[in-house]
């Protein structure tokens, strides 16, 4: 009697494990990604997706399909829309223009400006549109047409 109550205490406590682990499985498993990385996380998927939707003012069912009978949300791993493959080609064409011009970085270095010039005099500020010529302290893999954006810190009170 005593080593069927066990056995049976065994099997329900291996039930719940199982159980357990069947309900942590990662709900980030998305289907039909093609472009974008196949481990993106959920917040992070979103978070791209709503920059879609923030940049061309639409929302999610201009690129993905309408939702399937009984269900709330659009079709997400659908193909049938076009505007799909657009944004598909879109972000391929983002990803070859950041990696050929930043590196494939949107931001490649950081560092202080050690030394300003402007017509081979040191200048204190340069204003917009004009060219200079600049050192930073601790960085030097420039690449032709790089952009430059420079922002003061200032500390918040």
């Amino acid at each position: 009697m005593k080593v069927s109550k066990r056995i049976t205490v065994l099997f329900v406590l291996s039930v719940f494990v199982v159980i357990g682990i069947a309900a942590t499985k990662p709900e980030d498993d998305f289907k039909n990604l093609k472009v974008l990385p196949k481990n993106i996380s959920h917040d992070e998927l979103n978070k791209v997706m709503h920059s879609f939707n923030d940049a061309l003012g639409v929302k999610c069912n201009f690129c993905h399909a309408k939702p399937k009978e009984g269900e709330q949300h659009p079709d997400f791993a659908s193909d049938e829309k076009p505007e799909k493959s657009i944004a598909r080609k879109m972000i391929k064409m983002t990803n070859r223009i950041n990696k050929k011009f930043f590196h494939g970085k949107t931001k490649v270095g950081e560092g202080k400006i050690t030394s300003l010039q402007r017509d081979k005099k040191t200048v204190k500020e340069v204003f917009t549109g004009f060219e200079c010529a600049f050192m930073v302290d601790g960085f030097s893999e420039w690449s032709p047409d790089d952009r430059v954006e420079c922002f003061i810190d200032v500390p918040k009170k």
